[in-house]
């Protein structure tokens, strides 16, 4: 990008001086009054026989000389009275410089001269205080327009001021094309795009502008007020020269929440400036070093403005809404709601027993749990939905437009959303939640909505916590009840650790009965044992938690329970099975959960149970669910069980082999298995085949032999 020379107050000097008037050395000095007389001009130039400057001759050079003869010209020459060798000044000479010289010299009159010392014209002392005239007047209408725009820029919203900023600056420049440009230049943001762009019928891409900036193309130097030519790349794209820009700096646009507000610096570029003010280089930079000013103050107000107002409306643990933010778009909803008679609703979760999270694993945890819960809600809502922080472990949504079927589905997803997160130690969750909606016409008085929805919630906890219920108006106030809940948190959780050892206690009681009914059959010997340790390997293989891999692992320790229910010539019949004898066989999942339905303990293994035959295309059994509304423990076994049966003999047909199976789950991937199930099975198999010894064919019973040494 080549810099423009900078120019005059005004105009370049080349167009400033008045016409050349010259004379000869020997000529007569009443001929050169009488040029003067008749140009109107203050001097006349003398040159020699070739043209070159030799002298001035002004009026007060003729009445000094003609004073001090008595009056009488009589017969002088102009050698007589000019002035030898006077001060002069090159084409190309800005007028602040002219000026300086004549103020130096002490002369009212200053020769242009040409690279040849030819004289070109002649720049008076009139000549500058007219062009100063102009210049004041100038500089006097830019600085209005600026005092205009600033006026235009008090706006606190920031978007709104770089709108202003693109539309009404180039006005002042009366430029074709803008773009207001600040690069993203920090190191943890490498290769993200750029922190502000706002373009006005500029077609520069952002990579283009990133580059520009990165190679000071922009101008630079230190300069904060640039004019020079567009470059290539931008005239192709309908950039017009010349082009100024002008170096911002704006505080708040970046830096982490709690810092100080940190600087960054861009460029406001402006193009196609119309000819007639691209001479005025010194009025250009004076326009734009007054934008400048004016510009970063007013920028970096708005968007600090803008960074307090996004904070007072963020929980900054979180990173969701905060209680200020909830209350201003409640107030909203119900004036749309009002207006057009449309619902909405508003729901409250708080997860149970938080505060012995905090107790027993330390506020870190408690911390961490907090901020996977908040985005698990921001993963799950509409992007229409409002989800604040209330306090401590409340949450509130609003979600306009919704009746409350819609609101309990979307809470219940939410729900089993929540079950599914495992935090450190292992350690799971639920959440409450309640429920209730508004209509103008509704009984429920838009002052005790969140009331409701929290009377609501702590009815979900009264009935045993991990539920979702609705408001439905009988649910009492509870006023001057106070309940120590600390105590009952404490009793529940020591219950809850009595129920964890009897959950173990009764699954190994299962196993026992599990495998008791395998051994009646050579074929199915061990197949539940198998299935539960490549169950667990996948497990571990697809990172679950601890937690959840024991779930995982109950599971499939259980998952052939209601095969008791199958008839023995159905289970061993060597050839394929009719109609009616695949439908029976495919109730063992539901007999499965029908006997251990009402365990409440492995509300968590059940499903995982009921849906291991799902498949991913949704064509499976018993219900036919598909991709991942598949309990992904469910997935696994489905990997799991299917790996151990091709790899095992059966009555209708011999084993496989380990490779023939693995290239059969992938066949089979995205059609009857999860594909990520199914990879984690080809990495698993694949580190323990590579534990072998060299040249060993890998074979079941090295697998389970491995898991078992790892369990160990």
């Amino acid at each position: 990008m080549k810099a423009r020379k900078p120019r005059g107050l005004i105009q370049d000097i080349v167009k400033a001086p008045a016409p050349v008037v010259t004379i000869r050395r020997t000529a007569a000095v009443h001929d050169a009054a009488r040029l003067m007389r008749d140009h109107h001009i203050g001097a006349v130039v003398v040159v020699e026989e070739r043209g070159l400057l030799v002298g001035i001759v002004t009026e007060r050079d003729l009445v000094n000389r003609v004073s001090a003869d008595g009056g009488d010209a009589g017969e002088l020459r102009v050698a007589q009275v000019m002035t030898p060798d006077p001060a002069s000044c090159p084409i190309g000479t800005t007028m602040s410089d002219a000026q300086e010289l004549m103020m130096s010299r002490g002369v009212r009159h200053l020769p242009v001269v040409d690279r040849q010392g030819r004289p070109a014209g002649v720049v008076s002392s009139r000549d500058v205080m007219a062009r100063q005239v102009e210049t004041d007047r100038a500089m006097r209408a830019a600085a209005e327009q600026v005092a205009k725009l600033s006026t235009c820029l008090k706006s606190l919203d920031f978007d709104e001021v770089v709108q202003m900023v693109t539309s009404r600056v180039p006005e002042i420049f009366q430029a074709a094309r803008s773009v207001l440009f600040f690069p993203n230049n920090r190191d943890d943001d490498a290769g993200g795009g750029p922190l502000l762009v706002s373009r006005r019928r500029c077609a520069c891409p952002d990579a283009r502008l990133c580059a520009r900036h990165a190679s000071a193309e922009f101008g630079g130097n230190g300069k904060d007020v640039v004019v020079a030519d567009v470059p290539p790349p931008c005239h192709r794209l309908g950039g017009e020269s010349p082009a100024v820009t002008v170096s911002l700096e704006i505080a708040g646009l970046t830096g982490a929440a709690g810092a100080a507000p940190a600087a960054s610096r861009g460029v406001l570029c402006m193009c196609g400036l119309p000819a007639d003010v691209t001479a005025l280089g010194d009025l250009l930079w004076y326009k734009g070093t007054l934008i400048r000013e004016i510009l970063n103050s007013n920028l970096t107000n708005a968007r600090l403005y803008q960074q307090a107002r996004h904070d007072s409306m963020t929980d900054m643990l979180t990173k969701v809404g905060s209680r200020r933010l909830f209350e201003a778009k409640l107030e909203a909803e119900l004036a749309r709601s009002r207006r057009y008679h449309r619902p909405f609703c508003v729901a409250m979760v708080d997860l149970d027993y938080f505060k012995l999270v905090n107790d027993r694993y330390g506020h870190a945890v408690g911390d961490e749990v907090l901020c996977q819960f908040a985005q698990a809600l921001a993963d799950e809502k509409r992007d229409s939905d409002v989800l604040a922080r209330y306090g401590g472990d409340e949450f509130l949504l609003l979600m306009p437009e919704t009746e409350t079927p819609g609101a309990l589905s979307a809470m219940e997803r939410i729900r089993c959303r929540t079950e599914s997160l495992v935090f450190p130690n292992g350690l799971t969750v639920t959440v409450s939640g309640g429920v209730v909606q508004f209509t103008p016409d509704g009984a429920v008085p838009a002052e005790k909505l969140v009331r409701f929805a929290d009377l609501a919630l702590y009815e979900a906890k009264r009935k045993g916590r991990n539920r979702i219920l609705q408001w439905s108006g009988d649910t009492p106030e509870m006023q001057g009840q106070h309940v120590d809940q600390e105590r009952i948190d404490e009793l529940q959780l020591r219950l809850a650790d009595v129920s964890a050892r009897s959950k173990e206690v009764f699954v190994q009681s299962i196993w026992g009965l599990v495998q008791a009914l395998e051994a009646r059959d050579k074929y199915t010997k061990s197949h539940s044992e198998n299935v539960m340790r490549y169950g667990v390997g996948l497990a571990e293989t697809m990172g679950m938690r601890p937690g959840e891999v024991d779930v995982v692992r109950r599971a499939a320790m259980i998952h052939d329970i209601g095969k008791i229910g199958v008839p023995d010539n159905i289970l061993r019949k060597a050839g394929p099975l009719t109609d009616d004898e695949r439908l029976i066989m495919q109730q063992h999942p539901l007999i499965g959960v029908g006997i251990l339905d009402q365990m409440r303990f492995l509300e968590r293994e059940l499903p995982i149970v009921r849906h291991h035959h799902e498949r991913w295309d949704g064509t499976g059994y018993p219900d036919r669910l598909a991709d991942t509304a598949i309990p992904l423990g469910a997935r696994i076994l489905a990997v799991a069980d299917s790996f151990d049966a091709i790899t095992s003999d059966r009555v209708y047909r011999r084993s496989r082999s380990i490779n023939e199976a693995l290239q059969i789950l992938a066949d089979e991937a995205g059609t009857q298995f999860d594909p990520n199930a199914v990879e984690a099975m080809l990495r698993w198999v694949e580190s323990l085949v590579a534990k072998l010894p060299p040249g060993k064919e890998a074979t079941p019973a090295d697998l389970l032999g491995a898991c078992e040494a790892a369990a160990a």
